[in-house]
Parts: structure tokens; C-alpha cells; sequence
């Protein structure tokens, strides 16, 4: 993997595997068709269950040259800093329906609270329930006002009313538009969809963090701004820019931040 990899900055940085894999130990793990499939770090090597070398490319973006990525951020002083920090992480990619669900379930949530609600929608094979399952079913209380939005947004993916496998022939703001018609679907959760299943690199979503961090770092405020800015000043990168801004701001936000850029 062109840059290296970090592997347990990635795997708990607030993207999908952070929700879906487990940790045992200094591996993470999960059952992939039945199977299980454990990955792990070795020095600067990635080692992964025989058989599954092809999950590890995919969910760490194998083809990723973070060095190419750091030469554009590092021009920024405050990404040079979080690029310093969190050198190795590396954004992930995840199938689209697992993704949608995860961050369905994350509104208004933290990590541990949408871990375990992530882990009781998934089936015996390791995957989130199909649209069609999780139409039907009677979904945990834990979930509160998401498992309306999960059950109406189910209806609508297994109705074909929004087609998933579609969205990576639209362009952004296409596929962005089309999420958006899903319940619950606002800018944010569609950005991460759009990110870490689709790998549009574009797409900057704004949670709390990430909102704080842009005010205090840029001077901007407002998600729609915010969203431009980025794409604007970070380009193709901006998806890696906020994985790094929202890593940087949990770490540096309680103490005082150069409002300078």
C-alpha cells in the first residue's frame, strides 16, 4: 500500500469498521460470509486471514497513494500538523447498505452506542440485514426514533424507489441527491455514505467535531459553506482532509486552537 498504514488509527477513527469489525486482542475481526476473517498489523505490514487478501485491499483502499495525498494536505499548516499526528490512517471503504444503516444509526449517537446497535442488525453471516429483512422486522428499542428511519429508508431501497448500486454512475451531487430522499438522510449522513462505500473523495461530512474544527481553524461556519470550502481549498482530497480535521479536532478542541490558516 502506497504511504503505509496505521492500522488501528483507521480501523477506530469514527468510519464504518469502526462499528462493524471487532477488536480481540491487537486484531480486528468479523465474520465474512459465514467465515471468519481477522486483520492485523505486523510492523509495517498488514497481515490478514489466508483467503480474504482481497477484503483487506478493499476496505483499506489498497490503491491509495497517501503520498500524493499528503503533498496536497500538508500545504494547509493545520493538516501538516494532523498529517504529523496521524500518519497511516487511511480512509476505508465498505459495501453501501452496511454503510447507509451504520450512519442511519449513528445520528445524534457515540461510537459505543452505535457500535452495539450496528452489531444486533447484523445476520449469523456477518452482513446487515437485507433491505427486505429489516422492512419486516421489529428492530431494537435501543434505536429509538433510527429504526423508523431504517424501516421507511428499507422500504424504499427494496421498493427500487432509491437504487443503491446506481449512485456509482451519478456524479456527486447526483448520488448525493438521490440518498437524500432516503428518511434521516440529511447532508451529513449522506456525505458519509457517499464517502466510505462509494469513494467519492468530494463528499465532506460535517459532524460536530469536524463543524468546531472548521470554525475555529478557518472561520467557517454553516454546512453548506463548509462543504464548499472544502472542496474548494482540498480539491479530489477533501474526503481525506475531514478524516484528518475530525481525528485532529477530538485530540486538540480542549485545548486552545490557532484560529490562523
Amino acid at each position: 500500500m502506497e504511504g503505509g498504514v496505521n492500522l488501528k488509527l483507521t480501523m477506530e477513527s469514527g468510519q464504518p469498521p469502526h462499528f462493524t469489525w471487532r477488536k480481540q486482542g491487537e486484531k480486528y475481526w468479523r465474520l465474512i460470509d459465514g467465515k471468519r476473517c481477522e486483520i492485523w498489523q505486523a510492523g509495517d505490514k498488514v497481515k490478514v486471514t489466508p483467503g480474504f487478501g482481497w477484503v483487506a485491499r478493499r476496505l483499506l483502499r489498497a490503491d491509495d497513494d497517501l503520498g500524493r495525498v499528503y503533498a496536497n494536505l500538508i500545504a494547509d499548516r493545520h493538516l501538516a500538523e494532523a498529517v504529523r499526528r496521524y500518519s497511516g490512517l487511511r480512509l476505508t471503504k465498505s459495501e453501501a447498505w452496511e454503510t447507509l444503516v451504520t450512519y442511519i444509526c449513528s445520528i445524534n449517537r457515540n461510537i459505543p452506542q452505535i457500535r452495539k446497535d450496528v452489531q444486533k442488525l447484523m445476520n449469523e453471516d456477518g452482513w446487515i440485514k437485507e433491505p427486505e429483512e429489516i422492512a419486516r422486522a421489529e428492530l431494537p428499542k435501543s434505536l429509538g426514533f433510527r429504526a423508523r428511519y431504517l424501516t421507511e429508508t428499507a422500504k424504499m431501497v427494496s421498493d427500487g424507489e432509491v437504487h443503491l448500486g446506481r449512485l456509482n454512475y451519478l456524479t456527486y451531487d447526483e448520488a448525493k441527491e438521490q440518498l437524500m430522499r432516503l428518511p434521516g438522510v440529511g447532508p451529513k449522513v449522506a456525505d458519509c455514505v457517499l464517502l466510505f462505500a462509494y469513494g467519492k473523495d468530494e463528499a465532506f461530512p460535517a459532524d460536530v467535531w469536524v463543524k468546531r474544527a472548521m470554525h475555529k481553524l478557518y472561520g467557517v461556519k454553516g454546512e453548506k459553506n463548509i462543504a464548499e470550502y472544502a472542496r474548494k481549498r482540498w480539491g479530489r482530497h477533501a474526503g481525506y482532509a475531514q478524516q484528518y480535521i475530525f481525528m485532529y479536532a477530538r485530540d486538540a478542541l480542549g485545548r486552545k486552537v490557532d484560529k490562523s490558516a
